[in-house]
């Protein structure tokens, strides 16, 4: 009989954990529904001098959409969305935090989490649809001139504006969506990491849109060169960059 009471006991006691996990996930998804009004209240909060109000409420949506995807908010970033249906939260979510890093740029003592939020923007807008409206809200905000960490806003603005711009020598000679044209993307994207790799990049994007351009001009001449000379070599530093990249995979 004790056994059984005891059975039965720990029956109700599992019901009545399982119910409450029910409850508090319904409450998780109604405050889901009604996000935006979080972020209403932030932006207010904002237009109002009321910083740490802004914060507060920002980071309160950023939390939500964290226990939704039932991971740590520190870890939260693009991999966890649908790169389609969730565009425009995506888009959203990259603004939050382009506005908390405006918050936290004027104050010294809080570098730290300036840092973080500023990464988390670029992590949201680098390789994205939107990159290019993000590139240019940061543009005009370093043109005002108000901003302490200045070094940081302008390699972050070349580092979009670079990530927004197409292989120019491989789209000629291959097209947009060719293996090559998008193994050659995965190159850009690793030297766009480094101060080195981004003036690289310039460089290239210096040369490259005169060069095709003169190509374009003379389309035997740009077949010719296409063929005997940039698909050769494209093709094998496509190949270098797709081995490297399988050998990572496998060491890690």
């Amino acid at each position: 009989m004790m056994n059984e009471n005891a059975a039965s006991s720990g029956s109700n006691s599992g019901n009545g954990g399982e119910k409450k996990k029910v409850k508090n996930l319904r409450a998780l998804n109604e405050r889901y529904v009604h996000r935006m009004s979080i972020v209403k209240q932030a932006h207010e909060a904002k237009y109002k001098g009321d910083f740490i109000t802004a914060i507060r409420f920002y980071n309160s949506y950023l939390s939500l959409l964290a226990d939704i995807k039932d991971v740590p908010l520190e870890t939260l970033s693009p991999k966890h969305f649908d790169l389609k249906r969730d565009l425009a939260e995506m888009l959203l979510i990259s603004h939050i935090y382009w506005e908390q890093s405006k918050i936290l740029d004027l104050s010294p003592n809080l570098d730290k989490e300036f840092r973080r939020c500023f990464n988390k923007f670029l992590e949201f807008t680098i390789g994205m649809e939107y990159q290019v409206v993000n590139a240019e809200m940061l543009r005009k905000f370093i043109r005002k001139n108000r901003h302490a960490h200045k070094n940081e806003f302008r390699e972050a603005y070349n580092r979009i504006y670079i990530a927004s711009k197409k292989c120019y020598i491989a789209t000629f000679c291959y097209g947009d969506t060719h293996p090559v044209t998008l193994e050659l993307q995965k190159l850009k994207q690793v030297l766009n990491r480094s101060t080195l790799g981004i003036e690289l990049i310039r460089l290239y994007y210096l040369y490259s849109t005169k060069l095709v351009a003169k190509l374009e001009k003379y389309p035997r001449l740009g077949t010719l060169t296409a063929t005997l000379f940039a698909r050769p070599l494209l093709y094998l530093l496509s190949k270098i960059i797709y081995y490297c990249t399988l050998l990572s995979t496998i060491l890690r």
